[in-house]
Formats: structure tokens, sequence, C-alpha cells
């Protein structure tokens, strides 16, 4: 397995998915807003009213409610508990953290740990971006509140190879404009500040560093490392002797420009042992030869990694049978925003051939789909029989470009919704195709 994958799947696993929850009680206004004179984004939800046209704030707060030992608790005590229910059918360890959660909450009159929660669950469930460490289960009194960032959270950005760290803040105002200058003014440190021991940033990178053991929850076992360098580089030792301080410079070994690395888990030793590798150079025939002919590595396939090849081929498929048929295009689009919708159910187990089929929608297309199948199985291997769904990779292959319909030469339509009516037809007085699109 690379180190791409176990940080997505370590990420993936912090992920709660209950987004759909928070949406039945908050509706979208405006999209990806610039903010004027930033490099941010703005994304505007509000209440959604019920029946009778009154706001949903009650719904709101029981959903607060219910959400408080996932934001102050650390995931790795609460896997604890879900194991423990699982092996007792005892719901003991799980009100014992609802109790819990409830006493770190403080009893001052004034507190802002509400709009904490709620930005909580806006970051988390609408962006994805999993809690890194649970802040207040570091509180030591519910008199107090926690120093630092409202949150932190994070995510792996596979495109760069870059881990993003995201400090958020809550501010509860009436005005919108005050809101956002003090939500910056909060944020200023962490982005701006000097780097060194006494920045902003980095206090709350070492409180980061100390406690992010308590949320993930993973198999501590035995390693070997192993590292390749070649870049030298001076560094200083200090030494104490007979009442006096030296200072010597010493050459060594830079970890700074590590050329190849990797670490062996000692765990699933009957398949081969686990390995986590670094390989910088950019010459792929060194890292061919780093895991192929030195290591002798193979890649662990996963359910992320079956979801992906999955979700890439269908797209692929319906571009180039699109492009070279454009009359089937509209049928493709309908057929491929199906495969979207099965792809959107995180953890549900999903027959291959089955899910490919469904974007036969006649016998030709369905001889092309066999074709292209076999081509994309030479080049990537083997799909499997089954598997199941990884809801972000899905997202990551960008499976949605399927839903662009061509339309000749000049024109496409994005189609978002399968169930859209549209009619395809040919005006022979004309001697051009033509759409016809029903909407409300």
């Amino acid at each position: 397995m690379s180190n791409m994958d176990r940080i997505e799947t370590a990420i993936n696993n912090l992920i709660i998915n209950e987004n759909e929850a928070i949406k039945s009680r908050i509706e979208e206004v405006r999209y990806c807003i610039d903010i004027p004179e930033t490099n941010s984004k703005g994304y505007c939800y509000c209440l959604k009213v019920d029946a009778n046209g009154r706001l949903r704030l009650q719904d709101l707060i029981e959903y607060i409610d219910f959400r408080i030992v996932d934001y102050a608790i650390p995931k790795k005590e609460i896997d604890e508990a879900k194991n423990d229910l699982n092996n007792t059918g005892s719901t003991r360890k799980i009100i014992q953290l609802r109790k819990k959660a409830e006493n770190l909450f403080t009893d001052l009159d004034k507190t802002g740990e509400g709009g904490e929660i709620l930005l909580y669950i806006l970051t988390q469930d609408i962006l994805k971006l999993p809690q890194l460490i649970s802040k207040m289960s570091l509180k030591t009194s519910a008199k107090m509140h926690y120093q630092g960032a409202d949150g932190v959270h994070f995510r792996y950005n596979r495109t760069t190879g870059n881990l993003e760290l995201y400090w958020a803040e809550a501010k509860m105002y009436q005005n919108l404009n005050a809101a956002l200058t003090n939500c910056f003014d909060s944020l200023k440190g962490f982005l701006l500040d000097p780097k060194g021991c006494a920045s902003t940033q980095e206090r709350d990178i070492d409180l980061i560093t100390s406690n992010i053991h308590q949320n993930i929850n993973d198999e501590t076992v035995d390693a070997v490392m192993l590292l390749k360098t070649e870049a030298k580089d001076n560094f200083l030792t200090v030494s104490y002797e007979n009442g006096e301080y030296s200072i010597k410079s010493q050459l060594g070994l830079s970890t700074k420009h590590l050329d190849k690395g990797c670490i062996i888990f000692n765990t699933q030793s009957d398949n081969g042992y686990l390995i986590s590798i670094v390989e910088t150079s950019t010459i792929r025939q060194d890292g061919r030869y780093w895991s192929n002919n030195f290591l002798y590595i193979k890649e662990i396939i996963t359910d992320f990694q079956h979801t992906e090849h999955i979700a890439d081929f269908c797209s692929t498929v319906v571009r180039q049978i699109s492009k070279g048929n454009p009359e089937k295009s509209l049928d493709l689009v309908k057929a491929s925003r199906k495969i979207i919708q099965i792809l959107q159910n995180e953890g549900r187990e999903v027959n291959t051939n089955e899910l490919i089929s469904s974007l036969a929608i006649d016998e030709e297309v369905a001889s092309m789909l066999l074709s292209y199948k076999r081509e994309y199985e030479e080049r990537s291997g083997e799909m499997p029989e089954t598997f199941k769904i990884a809801q972000n990779a899905a997202k990551r292959k960008a499976i949605t470009k399927a839903n662009i319909l061509k339309i000749g030469s000049g024109f496409e339509l994005k189609v978002l919704d399968s169930s859209a009516i549209i009619e395809q037809g040919y005006d022979d007085e004309k001697k051009q195709n033509f759409l016809k699109l029903y909407y409300r």
C-alpha cells in the first residue's frame, strides 16, 4: 500500500457520514462566493422552515445535541465504545461517553461553545474535513475554554501530495461583515505569524503532535525503517565538561533531503509484511528499481482503488462512446447518472459487471463495453467481481464529468438530475438534430 493510500484510508476512517442529516435542517443559499481582498471562498447556509413556515431552530438544536459525543470525544474512544457494544451487547460505554462529553462543556453564562460545535458539524459534514484532534477532550475544567483555534481539521490532497491543515473559527454575530472580520482577525496569527517556537501555529502544531494518537485508532506494531540519503549537512553539538560549555560543528547526514525510505510494519506477515515507501527521485527508473528490484513490493488493492477504477472506467467509456456516437450521448448520460447515485452509497457492496452493464443502453453499446473492459483490465489489472463502495474515491475520479452531454461541436449541456425530461430528435426539414428540455 502506498503512502497516499494509507493516509487517505486513515483520514476517511475519521469521517462520520452524517451530511444528509444536517442538510435536512439547513439549505444552501450561496455557494463558493469570492470574499473581497482575500483568497477565501464563502459558502452560505440558512435554516429550513417547517410546513407552517417556522424556522426549524429546535430541530437544529436537537441535532447539535445528538453530535456532542462526535465533537467532544476522540474518535479512538468512540471506536472502543462501539467495539465494546458489539462484543458485549451493553451500551454502558456509549452512555459513559455521553456523560463525559456533557461534562466537558462550560457552564459559564457567556460561551461560544454552541457555535464551535456547529462549526465542527458544518466543516465535517459539508466540507468532508475530519477533526484532527478533539480539543474539548483536552480541557481540565468546565469553567474554562481551550486556547487556540476553535477547530483543527485536515485532509490529504492526492493531487499535490500534501497534507492540508485547516484552522477553524466560530463567531456568533448579528452582522455578517463583523463576523467575517473577527474570524479573519482570529485566524491571521495561524497564517501570518513568523514561524518559531512562540508562533501561534507552532503552539497548535505541538498540541496536535502530542495528542493526535487519541484520535487515530490504529494497531500498534513493531517496525523497521530504512532510509537512504547522500546529502550532508552541518549541525551543532553542545557539551558540558569541567564547568564549561563547548559548541562543536559536525558534519552528518541530512534528514531534509531524503532520497528513498520505507517503513516495514510487523503485521500481515502471512501475506507479506505491510510496507510504506518514500521515493523523492523524479527519475521513473529510480523509483521502479527501489520498489520493484530492491524491496520487491506490490501495491495492495483496496475497495478505495476498486471504486476509483470503476468510476474512472465508467466516465471514460461514456465520453469515448458519446464522442463517436453523439446520438447515444443523452441515454448514456442518463445511465451514468444512475451509476453516480449508486457510487454515493458508502460501504454498499456492488457487483462490478452489473454496475457496468447498466451503461448498456443497446446491444451495440453492450458490445463496446466488453471491448473497453478487456482493454482497461490489460492496462490496469483485472476488476474484482464485487467490491464495497468508497464514496470519496468516486468523488476524486470526478465521474460527474460523464454528466456532460455534447451537443454537436459548439455546445455542452451538463445534466445534474437523471430524472430531467430531455427529448432528442431529428428535424427532417432543417436536416439537424434537436433537444427539448422540460423544466419547472
